[in-house]
């Protein structure tokens, strides 16, 4: 047996817990009288007796949780990235106690944690029917968890675009607020701290002796299915017990088990014991940066989640950078995108092309023509339509223009990276647009405006695909890294972002209603500009439809044939970033566009770059147009923001495209 390596693991431990009681004890000398040790009485004293001890406590223990769980779903997933946020666990709590606060508020009192329970045994049991098949490689659980992630966010951003008030304090909840005003929290976290020692230490045995994988363990009489179950049944019930007194603290579950690991401790008991002693220092520390951070900008408290994420996310990447971290498996979605559609003969492109147009068409003169009242569905014409149509076709042509710029992004991004579901949303790409945008908003002079927007998304846009690309490299650009790293940089991105809107800035109320993907907003002119862009940048990504072509047979193949492959993927790169910047700095966000857009076009038949371009294009037009005037109609006189309505459109399709294995992808 190895000896223990104590020093990394001390130093992993110990210098977290040395920095965060300096920050604590800073933030108590204000509070503390000249001679004493505590105040006498006073509201110092209930400050710091209620207030500030219990939240310590707090984030000790549930950093403990976490890195028990994190630990236990890494050992049973055989998944060294797996934990409740990567695996769309906090998300399911996030969503369910959002929908139990709005249809049945009771069970918040003593059943807040049953609550929390449910939406995160429903969320790892979808992540797992997505991700288990073909023998749940690593790559491929992430991933489904990943996107589980997203989707729930999209949901829960639903029923907050119409409850507002109501879910207000679950919002505060769900960026992860460690504020307490007593010791209930502490105490029940406590509780749970030992329970949960207590059967890890039960299953310690079975757990190790799957490192001597399936078949080895059950020679030894390990019932392999049950203990699984029973583990993962452990790892649920922890993670549903931190979210539901805390809310949603990411990748502290990934990161203290990680670091143990990289320390060199490598058997199942020493990390059991490690990683939560390394997940309770981590946590403590993050929040007291947090709390550092707010007295410093003499603001309105950041929530300590979102500062979890921005830490833990670049630990993803790097993690991802590291050889041998994540198995080797096939890849764990369909195949490349220049593999012709099994059906290709059997469809007539010319009709497919007609057909979409045709709905694309439809559709736009529905948003112009239909619209909901009182009583129902009406058809404008005369005199009707003379008020409305300036008001509806700024949003129409926006609709239009920024569906068919993402789908065009999408068709190339898969082309350019072999991967299927690669898509600016994805990537990564449009969080650093978002980023930028609300940088650009806040600290330039005349940031807000259209030309600036443009501009610093397009280097956002930029600079989260250089990032992207730059984890991925040393795996060769292996499909799942890069849209591991996409999904880190987005993660990161939107936790920025958090920590704006938590700014108490009021120019970040405009903002909001921009990044829930609305077009109500959308001027004329700007729509305009819109239209020719989407004109303008597609003509030039079909210009460059043979080096596409040539490109997906591989670099080596196109320099053999006198193809510049650096400047060719330099151009289309810069494509994509104009591309993108264009239609998330005209109407926000858009989620899943342009991953379905490129599908649809290649399961229509169209293999080859032009065409699967210019399908795309159509395809998105009609994706986004269909998803504005949904949202515009379905709640009337209400509207669901477009981008939240392509999200919860397009985000069943993703689960259909990762479902599939790489036998029926063929």
């Amino acid at each position: 047996m190895m000896p223990l390596p104590s020093r990394p693991l001390l130093c992993l431990t110990l210098l977290p817990l040395l920095a965060a009681a300096g920050l604590a004890w800073a933030g108590l000398v204000p509070l503390l009288p000249a001679s004493g040790f505590l105040p006498a009485a006073g509201i110092d004293r209930v400050m710091i007796l209620a207030g500030t001890l219990p939240r310590i406590a707090v984030a000790l223990l549930a950093g403990a949780l976490l890195g028990l769980a994190g630990t236990v779903f890494q050992q049973v997933l055989r998944n060294p990235v797996a934990d409740p946020s990567t695996l769309g666990v906090s998300a399911g709590a996030h969503l369910a106690l959002a929908l139990a606060t709005l249809t049945a508020p009771s069970l918040l009192g003593a059943g807040r944690e049953m609550v929390a329970l449910a939406g995160s045994a429903a969320a790892i049991g979808l992540t797992l029917a997505i991700g288990g098949r073909g023998g749940a490689a690593p790559v491929r659980v992430v991933l489904a968890g990943l996107i589980v992630t997203l989707i729930c966010g999209a949901a829960t951003g639903f029923l907050t675009v119409f409850n507002h008030d109501y879910l207000t304090a679950v919002l505060i909840w769900g960026s992860g607020s460690l504020v307490q005003d007593g010791w209930s929290a502490a105490e029940t976290l406590a509780v749970r701290l030992v329970l949960a020692a207590l059967a890890a230490g039960l299953l310690l045995r079975p757990l190790a002796l799957l490192d001597l994988g399936e078949t080895g363990a059950q020679g030894l009489g390990v019932r392999t299915a049950r203990l699984r179950l029973l583990a993962l049944g452990l790892a649920v019930a922890v993670s549903a017990s931190v979210s539901a007194a805390v809310g949603v603290i990411g990748f502290v579950g990934l990161a203290a088990p990680a670091l143990v690991r990289l320390a060199g401790v490598t058997r199942l008991g020493p990390r059991l014991l490690a990683a939560p002693a390394t997940g309770a220092a981590l946590l403590w520390l993050a929040d007291e940066i947090t709390l550092a951070l707010g007295r410093m900008l003499d603001g309105p408290m950041l929530p300590t989640g979102a500062l979890t994420a921005v830490l833990g996310a670049p630990l993803l990447m790097v993690l991802l950078g590291r050889r041998g971290w994540l198995p080797q498996a096939p890849s764990p979605v369909a195949p490349p995108p220049e593999t012709p559609a099994p059906d290709s003969r059997t469809w007539r492109p010319g009709r497919i092309f007609l057909a979409i147009g045709l709905a694309a068409l439809g559709l736009a003169l529905t948003g112009l023509l239909v619209g909901r009242g009182a009583d129902g569905l009406h058809l404008a014409t005369g005199a009707d339509l003379e008020v409305l149509l300036p008001w509806r076709w700024p949003r129409v042509v926006a609709a239009l223009a920024a569906g068919g710029l993402l789908g065009m992004t999408g068709a190339v991004l898969q082309r350019l990276t072999g991967n299927p579901l690669a898509s600016p949303e994805v990537l990564g790409l449009t969080s650093g647009v978002i980023l930028a945008t609300v940088l650009s908003t806040l600290f330039l002079a005349g940031g807000g405006s259209g030309p600036a927007r443009l501009a610093a998304g397009a280097a956002g846009a930029a600079a989260a695909l250089a990032l992207v690309m730059a984890s991925a490299a040393r795996s060769r650009f292996a499909p799942e890294r890069l849209l591991l790293a996409g999904v880190a940089i987005g993660t990161a991105g939107t936790a920025l972002v958090a920590v704006a809107a938590a700014s108490g800035d009021p120019r970040m109320a405009g903002l909001m209603a921009w990044m829930a993907g609305s077009t109500w907003g959308v001027a004329p002119d700007q729509a305009m500009a819109a239209a020719a862009g989407a004109v303008l940048l597609p003509a030039l990504a079909l210009a460059m439809a043979r080096p596409l072509d040539l490109l997906a047979l591989g670099p080596d193949v196109a320099r053999g044939v006198g193809l510049a492959v650096t400047p060719v993927r330099a151009l289309a790169l810069l494509l994509v970033c104009l591309a993108t910047a264009a239609a998330t700095a005209l109407v926000g966000p858009l989620s899943f566009v342009g991953v379905i857009a490129p599908h649809l076009a290649r399961l229509s038949g169209f293999g080859r770059a032009r065409g699967q371009i210019l399908a795309a294009v159509i395809a998105g037009a009609a994706i986004m147009i269909a998803a504005d005037q949904a949202g515009r109609m379905i709640l009337a006189p209400y509207q669901v923001p477009a981008g939240l309505m392509a999200a919860l459109i397009g985000g069943p399709w993703l689960i259909l495209l990762l479902g599939r294995s790489p036998r029926e992808g063929r």
